[in-house]
């Protein structure tokens, strides 16, 4: 049996091994700028390699580096792999992880918003091109009804002085942007797809106070004037849901109020050819880990009843001073919040 001594100078040689594990997994030029770029978003192998004009076997090797050293982490998403950085356990690793940002390479945006633009343009080409089989489609996954209530009672949270705008992303057939109408001075609805928003201009044509837009509202400049944002079964059609709080924030008042209603992760992998869907759902700790970085307070969430397969997670957000944000920078080509 080893003495005390020699059980303690085998824990600081483990201890050193380890060490020595990040800090060669870490120092190879590539993959320092692979983990400064996986810190803001998770991508595809074969993304990866677009990025970083790579081969994808010699791509391959590096992320089984990073893997083993225990600096990112893998994300199943259907028949794809995607990774990200991993949360850093130990000071160490949150000092290496801060001394890479530091120093995050911008020659890399403009390959990455070539990959987000490819993944925006094939959820929009499918809603263009399906919007009379969608409705039927989206209800086989779960219909409205299920997360409505939830999402209202939410909503009402906020005092009648803090009601003057409401914006929900991708308004969908427009009833529940008919509700917020009710509830704040003014209520707007932003869609990518023109088709989409017709549905909504008919269910909410007697309301004076609602504006519907034709636009991508990962584009739209930051103008902080709303009160709520809600976004209901959208965040799983978007290029970045890392980039979607950042841009949320960017939109909201101190204190205003974010509601999602999501899928919680699952493997039917139909709905990615029948509802154009880019993502498979999101564990709760995902979007709350993601609201976190972006400067965002956890509230609450509620998990409803299983319907065909699938289960509905329903989350409140609410913005904090942007000083007390300290999650890493937003995700390439997001705007930083004004203050």
């Amino acid at each position: 049996m080893p003495s005390a001594q020699q059980s303690t100078a085998m824990t600081s040689h483990a201890c050193s091994l380890s060490v020595v594990q990040l800090c060669k997994a870490a120092g190879d030029p590539l993959r320092a700028n692979i983990l400064r770029l996986l810190a803001h978003d998770s991508f595809g192998v074969l993304e990866l390699c677009s990025i970083f004009d790579m081969a994808q076997p010699a791509m391959s090797h590096h992320l089984k580096c990073l893997a083993e050293a225990g600096l990112v982490q893998k994300r199943p998403e259907g028949t794809f792999v995607f990774y990200q950085r991993a949360r850093p356990e130990s000071e160490f690793v949150q000092s290496l992880f801060a001394g890479l940002d530091a120093e995050y390479d911008n020659q890399m945006d403009s390959s990455v918003a070539a990959i987000y633009k490819t993944r925006a343009e094939r959820s929009i080409a499918f809603f263009e091109s399906h919007a009379d089989a969608l409705h039927q489609q989206q209800t086989r996954v779960c219909h409205a009804d299920v997360y409505r209530q939830a999402v209202l009672n939410t909503i009402q949270r906020l005092p009648e002085t803090s009601r003057s705008k409401a914006l929900e992303v991708g308004p969908g057939d427009g009833s529940l942007l008919q509700d917020l109408s009710r509830l704040f001075s003014k209520a707007e609805g932003i869609d990518t797809s023109a088709t989409t928003l017709k549905a909504a201009e008919v269910a909410t044509g007697n309301c004076q106070n609602v504006k519907l837009t034709h636009a991508d509202f990962m584009k739209i400049p930051p103008v902080r004037r709303a009160n709520a944002i809600v976004a209901t079964m959208v965040i799983h059609h978007i290029a970045s849901p890392q980039a979607f709080f950042f841009q949320a924030g960017n939109h909201l008042r101190n204190g205003g109020l974010l509601v999602v209603a999501e899928l919680i992760q699952h493997e039917q992998r139909w709905v990615t050819e029948a509802c154009g869907d880019i993502w498979l759902g999101f564990t709760p700790a995902q979007l709350i880990q993601w609201s976190d970085d972006a400067g965002f307070e956890h509230l609450d969430q509620q998990i409803l009843a299983q319907r065909n397969g699938f289960t509905v997670q329903v989350h409140a957000f609410q913005l904090l001073q942007p000083e007390q944000s300290t999650g890493p920078p937003p995700p390439p080509g997001t705007k930083k919040r004004r203050t």
